[in-house]
């Protein structure tokens, strides 16, 4: 059971250590970091199987097209990390081809936004809502 601990906290360090997705978090933010690797660490200890398998069956070669066909593009907002290049890049292309209403970039921030800046997700999250409601009303 110890090694298998140590093998996960050695898959999650090298996970969490891709630059181009997560911005280095833990030289940017240390105590999220590590708050972050426990909290992983405990939920992989204990719900593994189930965690692999969300993860497989939403990866996207295994997804429908069905799927994605009740996202309206003009009440889709797609919220990026600056750091994280990958889904920046993705979100600026489908704002470019109107594939969303709305791309927004949170400055100095990886792919963990949620842990990484709570408030200002919840900030624009609200106000695309809000801004939605208001439109819908008209």
């Amino acid at each position: 059971k110890s090694q298998d601990v140590e093998y996960l906290n050695l898959f999650l360090k090298r996970w969490y250590g891709v630059k181009s997705l997560w911005g280095d978090m833990r030289q940017r933010n240390p105590n999220v970091y590590s708050r972050m690797l426990k909290r992983r660490l405990e939920n992989l200890s204990e719900r593994r199987q189930d965690i692999a398998a969300v993860l497989y069956g939403c990866s996207p070669p295994l997804t429908s097209q069905d799927d994605w066909k009740g996202v309206v593009p003009s009440k889709t907002i797609f919220v990026a990390g600056s750091l994280d290049e990958k889904y920046t890049r993705i979100g600026r292309k489908w704002e470019s081809i109107g594939g969303i209403s709305k791309f927004v970039q949170v400055p100095n921030a990886g792919h963990a936004l949620i842990v990484e800046e709570p408030t200002t997700i919840s900030t624009i999250i609200n106000g695309f809502v809000k801004d939605e409601i208001v439109d819908e009303s008209r």
